[in-house]
């Protein structure tokens, strides 16, 4: 299983490949409406973890979405341990009120 980050581009790209499954490179760059030069090191950068491919024809590139086993997480393992740590400790108790009379 992949871990994508919430709230990153490469979020956007692979809900926006889910959504619109065969989709071609310039397609997707309006529809994100990010600059080619970014969209193509996303690209690059989810070719080398396996999950994306390009099929270049001569008049068009389209995007390929080789594995669908990801997931989409907003904390890491470790912040996610930690934050439960942090639920389950007591919480204080409450300042008595103050009464002014």
């Amino acid at each position: 299983m992949i871990e994508i980050k919430c709230d990153s581009l490469d979020e956007s790209v692979l809900r926006a490949l889910l959504l619109r499954y065969p989709i071609t490179l310039s397609e997707l760059q309006k529809e994100l409406g990010i600059s080619d030069i970014i969209l193509n090191r996303r690209i690059k950068s989810l070719q080398k973890r396996g999950i994306l491919a390009l099929d270049i024809l001569p008049d068009k590139t389209f995007v390929q979405l080789l594995r669908t086993d990801f997931r989409f997480v907003r904390f890491s393992n470790q912040q996610r341990r930690a934050f439960k740590r942090k639920l389950t400790k007591k919480k204080p108790r409450e300042n008595k009120k103050i009464r002014y009379g």
